[in-house]
């Protein structure tokens, strides 16, 4: 039979930071005992996962600290063990968010009252509207210290409105620049889980934070448009042998349209997949330079993509009537 020690140590081997509390470890083996359940380390195991790091478990000895932030960047090297208090997506405009909420909700109390949500066919149809998905911020915590954390690389378990509030997550090698966790996949793991106390206030403090973010975007004025660049013309030429010698020699490079989105494709990348050894400068902002990099990309991209076809059916016009001339004559 187990014993509340021998559950302590297997928990202490998965999770070793924050360290299992003893105490909370004997009461959770006792009241499972008493209910007649299995007391053993699975069971505790899942009562672990379910309840706030804060109760089960002791300060942690290596989430980030003062002297860590002043650093600007540093490694936490793990394994960690955290739990999510906030999720918001920050790659998505407030208004659009909420706009999926108040939809989510009309659909949801409408089922409520014709079918009092007997089952979840109104989901698995595809009747509540989805968030739409892009960056994540995240709010997690080892119990005591809450830290910012962005999802720097897609991580398929997690999800707005979807994943609930308390999911613990296991960090190994996580970098943390300027007090704020980067997550991969390859350093974040989902365990699941839950705390029923902040799923509770889940719904409220997201739209709070909702209501925030569009009243800072209402405060603050918006940039003033770039000035347009006048274009620089040739000037008329009677023989075609000085128009040749006028133009510049042609150039090796991409044209300037196709050089800038390569530019902010390769800054993206760059912050995509950092070096191991890199030196983020002071001026670095994870959330507003990758996004500024991700918008110069897309606004690029899609203005090429909406100016090439013009241009293509603009040239194949000209030869169809140079050929219906030619052939006329």
């Amino acid at each position: 039979m187990a014993t509340p020690t021998a559950v302590r140590a297997y928990l202490a081997e998965r999770y070793p930071d924050p360290p299992p509390d003893q105490s909370w470890v004997n009461e959770c083996f006792a009241a499972l005992l008493s209910a007649g359940l299995g007391a053993n380390a699975p069971s505790v195991e899942e009562q672990y996962l379910y309840a706030d790091l804060g109760a089960c478990t002791t300060p942690s000895r290596t989430l980030p600290t003062a002297d860590d932030v002043a650093r600007h960047t540093t490694t936490i090297p793990g394994p960690l063990i955290v739990q999510i208090h906030s999720v918001m997506d920050v790659g998505v405009s407030a208004v659009h968010l909420k706009r999926t909420l108040e939809e989510r909700r009309d659909v949801l109390s409408g089922a409520t009252r014709i079918r009092r949500m007997d089952d979840d066919e109104e989901v698995k149809e595809g009747k509540v509207p989805p968030y739409q998905r892009s960056i994540l911020s995240l709010e997690v915590s080892d119990g005591r210290t809450v830290i910012r954390a962005i999802e720097y690389r897609r991580m398929e378990g997690l999800a707005l409105a979807d994943t609930p509030l308390g999911t613990k997550l296991r960090l190994r090698k996580v970098r943390c620049l300027k007090g704020t966790l980067l997550l991969t996949p390859d350093t974040c793991e989902v365990l699941g889980g839950a705390v029923e106390a902040l799923e509770v206030e889940q719904g409220e403090k997201f739209e709070a934070a909702l209501a925030s973010r569009i009243e800072k975007a209402r405060n603050n004025p918006v940039a003033p448009p770039r000035p347009a660049q006048t274009r620089r013309t040739l000037p008329i030429r009677t023989a075609r042998s000085s128009t040749v010698a006028a133009l510049p020699p042609p150039r090796d490079s991409a044209p300037p349209r196709r050089a800038a989105v390569a530019g902010a494709a390769a800054r993206r990348a760059a912050l995509m997949n950092p070096p191991s050894d890199v030196t983020i400068d002071d001026s670095f902002d994870a959330y507003e330079g990758f996004l500024d990099d991700i918008e110069l990309v897309e606004a690029a991209a899609l203005s090429q993509q909406r100016s090439q076809p013009q241009r293509r059916s603009q040239r194949q016009r000209q030869q169809q009537e140079v050929e219906i001339i030619e052939i006329s004559d």
